[in-house]
């Protein structure tokens, strides 16, 4: 498995367990709030678990800020995150 379908494993098993919804639904072009049906509090949720888990610095304001929507921009951002350290 390469890094990035690792992370994305991660940041997917974080969202579902968060969110309730199935790992299956839980894939790179599902949005937020359309196909999650996800609240601002339960984003903020997955960041701060996937900030402990990973070791990222990860903050609400700035996927909110970056107009981040779907899973697939999620965990592009998890990434860049995590190789700044």
């Amino acid at each position: 498995m390469t890094a990035a379908a690792e992370l994305m494993a991660v940041v997917s098993r974080v969202i579902a367990e968060t969110t309730g919804n199935e790992l299956e639904e839980v894939v790179a072009d599902a949005l937020f709030e359309e196909d999650l049906g996800m609240s601002e509090h339960e984003l903020e949720l997955v960041i701060l678990k996937l900030n402990k888990v990973l070791g990222i610095h990860l903050r609400l304001k700035t996927v909110l800020d970056e107009g981040i929507e779907s899973v697939g921009e999620f965990v592009q951002m998890v990434s860049e995150e995590t190789e700044l350290g």
